[in-house]
């Protein structure tokens, strides 16, 4: 019997067809027949083999819920992937975010895996923090924060460790901005200097967004303008 890994998905058959073909096994059966300890090897070697990459994401918050939009593709204004299968969502220890899926690419595989130590606790019940499917290639995450209200200084909790594809999700920011000024973050930052200028796609292809014009959520007094040093 085909092992029950490949039965349960059509696209894992096919990969244990070309996997078969590839170590000249013969057929996805084959490989199912193999005895466990080979069968676990080779799927271990085939997983180390396959490339990991991290997703492009955009956040925001309210003072209850934090969004984040992830697309599986480096960058938001690249084109994602269209094959995306086995797809993994979970919260462990109320505050690591997990999520993985599975691309086919041109006949080549890719994992896609995005891991977040968040600044806060939120909740992991599924009712309460979940993940929709959006648009091809695109999923968007709702996560409840455990203090509601509250205002998170921002997205994690080391800001140093930061994925290079991390971006602000200006639209959201803007519509939550007036409630989320009534609330201080904890520290001296607003979490809007996460932009990064590789990742998300910061251009107008971006969703139609323009960062560059958009305010960031305002956070104590104008600094005055240095003034020019003068000439001797």
């Amino acid at each position: 019997m085909v092992n029950e890994y490949f039965s349960k998905d059509s696209r894992r058959a096919s990969l244990a067809e070309s996997t078969a073909a590839e170590h000249d096994l013969g057929s996805a059966q084959s490989v199912g027949l193999l005895p466990g300890h080979v069968r676990d090897d080779l799927y271990e070697s085939i997983s180390k083999n396959i490339p990991v990459i991290s997703p492009a994401f955009r956040w925001a918050q309210d003072l209850n819920l934090v969004y984040l939009e992830v697309k599986y593709s480096t960058r938001f204004d690249s084109p994602a992937c269209l094959d995306i299968f086995d797809q993994e969502f979970r919260i462990d220890d109320d505050q690591h975010l997990y999520l993985s899926a599975m691309c086919r690419n041109d006949k080549k595989l890719l994992k896609y895996e995005l891991k977040l130590h968040l600044y806060n606790m939120v909740s992991d019940e599924p009712e309460e923090s979940y993940l929709e499917d959006q648009s091809v290639g695109r999923v968007l995450i709702t996560l409840a924060k455990f203090e509601q209200p509250s205002r998170w200084a921002r997205l994690l909790l080391d800001n140093s460790r930061k994925p290079p594809n991390m971006g602000i999700q200006w639209e959201l920011w803007e519509k939550y901005e007036k409630e989320l000024e009534e609330f201080q973050p904890d520290d001296d930052t607003d979490g809007t200097e996460e932009v990064s200028s590789n990742a998300a796609g910061d251009d107008a292809s971006a969703g139609g967004e323009e960062p560059k014009k958009k305010k960031k959520v305002k956070k104590g007094g104008k600094k005055k303008p240095a003034g020019k040093a003068k000439k001797e």
